[in-house]
């Protein structure tokens, strides 16, 4: 028992380190090369929404002009792609460590929980920014879809500007966002989507100062939920670049939900399935248990022996 603990807390040791490093990347104030827009970027945020993101109005008559907003219809626009794309999908049994009774739960839920803590913290504004688009109708400007909005972070504003590009089968995103006074349209994530939206990929970025990327993210939809996603660290020069973890729905009777987490740091793969109705799991991995069996858990998150 002793030996397990110890190999469990090197893991997330070995894990917290990496991590750490990241996330000294993402808290640079100043943007070396600001970014702009068709030249409409300003410093003044406020101003820059105003002067230069109108929604069509009554008085926008049709020109015949495809770059003229009133002749493009919202209901043209792209389909947002699902808000759950940007996250972890934590549920059931899986990210309750707080309450795990055995190891073999406890280990599993303290993986899962230290990614989406991580995802949580250094990834919020992104993240949230991407959220808040559903609320807002988009217009049409520049040969591009444009969803721009303030979104309140922490209790800070920032200008949001989601912009889309139909290309035909598929769909180019990228979001740009503002704060008065310190960085202005910094990309803070991309991606593409099929048109359809069932299936895509978002690239997010460090952060402002950081022009380089965080995440990666691949994700596919299944009937009207996320049924497949995959997180992946992208730091270049990180000892953990590569590491992952990625989440998914399995037609399975006893388990149905799974998780596989990989560190790049010491080379383990651990692999994580569970019923989402709570019934139980079970989780394999060498670096924690040294060993490759599974390690099984029930209702109560008690340890079992596994069933056959």
């Amino acid at each position: 028992m002793i030996k397990l603990i110890i190999n469990v807390l090197k893991l997330f040791f070995m894990a917290f380190v990496a991590m750490v490093a990241i996330t000294s990347c993402t808290k640079q104030d100043d943007i070396d090369q600001p970014i702009s827009v068709a030249g409409k970027l300003t410093d003044d945020a406020t101003s820059f929404a105003s002067n230069n993101y109108q929604p069509t109005t009554a008085t926008n008559k049709p020109t015949g002009d495809t770059n003229n907003p009133a002749d493009q219809q919202a209901s043209n626009a792209p389909i947002l792609t699902p808000k759950e794309t940007m996250v972890l999908p934590v549920s059931g049994q899986s990210g309750k460590a707080g309450g795990a009774q055995g190891i073999a739960h406890f280990v599993a839920a303290t993986a899962v929980g230290f990614w989406n803590t991580i995802l949580t913290v250094n990834v919020a504004l992104p993240v949230a920014a991407f959220a808040e688009s559903f609320k807002y109708t988009p217009f049409f400007l520049d040969g591009k879809w444009h969803w721009v909005y303030f979104v309140n972070v922490n209790n800070v504003f920032y200008l949001a500007n989601l912009q889309a590009v139909d290309n035909g089968t598929t769909i180019d995103w990228k979001m740009l966002v503002s704060k008065q006074g310190e960085f202005s349209n910094y990309v803070w994530f991309t991606g593409t989507s099929d048109k359809d939206g069932n299936n895509g990929n978002w690239t997010i970025m460090q952060g402002p100062g950081v022009n380089a990327p965080y995440l990666g993210i691949e994700w596919t939809k299944e009937s009207d939920k996320v049924g497949n996603i995959k997180f992946t660290n992208l730091v270049e020069g990180d000892g953990a670049k590569g590491s992952y973890i990625h989440a998914g729905l399995i037609n399975d009777p006893q388990y149905n939900a799974f998780y596989t987490i990989f560190s790049k740091a010491d080379n383990n793969l651990g692999n994580i399935e569970w019923d989402t109705n709570g019934s139980g799991g079970r989780i394999k991995s060498p670096g924690a248990f040294g060993n490759a069996s599974w390690h099984c858990w029930d209702w109560a998150t008690v340890d079992i022996i596994c069933p056959e």
